[in-house]
């Protein structure tokens, strides 16, 4: 039996307790109910877009886990009594708000990747300031869903200059630095305006500059971050639009990622999901050759149909005939002008 003493400390601390949870629970419902006062309006001035924000910080602070903070989101941003103005400004704030969380170093990797998951799924152009801002995150799957959130723009952000000039530079810096296969894979697919062609032609040799620098070192497996933009490349139009100097210089990355796949797709000992992002690249990339060049290289694609992995050493030969063997020193096809790609694309 517990001593009177004990039962004291024991009431006050139960006592305590409930007076905890009945304080935070009021300051719940009195956040909703500012929330709840300001949603069905149409004239949302300055002073309720601050309330709508000091709401988005207030859940911030209150951050404990993901699934019930991604749902306080959608619970607000999906009521029916929203006005469309709300809405707005809703993802307005959110965005302002986690721009500023972003820069913040003591902000933790999940505040970081929960807010990215509620301006993705809020998709709405109101959010671009946030994914802008969150690709510089230190959080890795931030990184990722920002570059998502910014794919699902992209015709909105084509259609002002100035707005396609900030994300082309955003994601240039994003890409240079980039770590992780996973998420250059979405920048890569971001930056894909097929009618900006102009604006991102430079970027996209920046990145494969970058990523050739880590293959030649101690990048030896293939991560497929490259699939995403060959698609961009081989894309109606895109080719078309390159003058020669362009053509030129595409070629001279290209030949170098496809002598790597290839020499690394003659590993006998690969990983299912290795060799299908090296068939992916090598079918990728000999396809961009021939629009450019024309068929008068190898035949992977022939072979990676008739054979497959079994196939690997005679894929490896037809990918020499492309840029030339590195050890018996027989040229290829774009060893020779306009090309001039070295022999073996080293």
């Amino acid at each position: 039996m517990l001593k009177p003493s004990t039962c004291y400390v024991a009431s006050a601390c139960i006592a305590l307790a409930w007076a905890t949870t009945s304080v935070h629970a009021q300051e719940v419902l009195s956040d909703d109910a500012v929330i709840d006062g300001i949603r069905g309006r149409s004239d949302i001035g300055p002073s309720d877009q601050r309330r709508i924000a000091a709401w988005v910080d207030g859940e911030i602070e209150k951050f404990t886990e993901f699934l019930p903070f991604r749902k306080r989101f959608d619970q607000q941003f999906n009521d029916a009594k929203n006005s469309e103005q709300f809405r707005v400004q809703l993802a307005t704030q959110t965005a302002q708000v986690a721009a500023q969380q972003f820069v913040n170093p003591d902000l933790s990797g999940d505040v970081a990747h929960a807010l990215t998951q509620v301006l993705t799924d809020m998709n709405r152009r109101e959010t671009f300031p946030g994914f802008i801002a969150g690709l510089k995150s230190s959080d890795v799957r931030a990184r990722y869903f920002c570059a998502k959130g910014l794919i699902a723009l992209q015709d909105w952000i084509a259609g002002d200059k100035a707005r396609l000039d900030q994300t082309v530079q955003a994601l240039r810096e994003a890409g240079l630095g980039e770590t992780d296969p996973v998420v250059s894979g979405r920048i890569y697919e971001a930056l894909a305006f097929p009618g900006q062609v102009a604006d991102v032609f430079d970027v996209y040799l920046a990145f494969f500059d970058k990523r050739l620098t880590a293959r030649r070192g101690p990048a030896v497996v293939a991560d497929g971050a490259e699939n995403y933009a060959y698609e961009f490349f081989r894309s109606r139009g895109v080719l078309g639009v390159l003058n020669a100097d362009q053509k030129s210089r595409l070629v001279a990355r290209i030949a170098v990622f496809l002598r790597m796949d290839a020499e690394r797709y003659n590993n006998p000992n690969l990983k299912f999901d290795e060799i299908d992002r090296l068939e992916r690249a090598l079918d990728g990339a000999e396809d961009i050759l021939t629009i450019l060049a024309g068929a008068t290289g190898g035949k992977i694609r022939d072979e990676l149909s008739s054979g497959g992995h079994g196939s690997r050493a005679a894929i490896l030969q037809e990918a020499y005939k492309w840029v030339g063997d590195p050890e018996t020193k027989q040229p290829g096809a774009l060893n020779t002008a306009p090309w001039d790609v070295p022999v073996g694309a080293p």
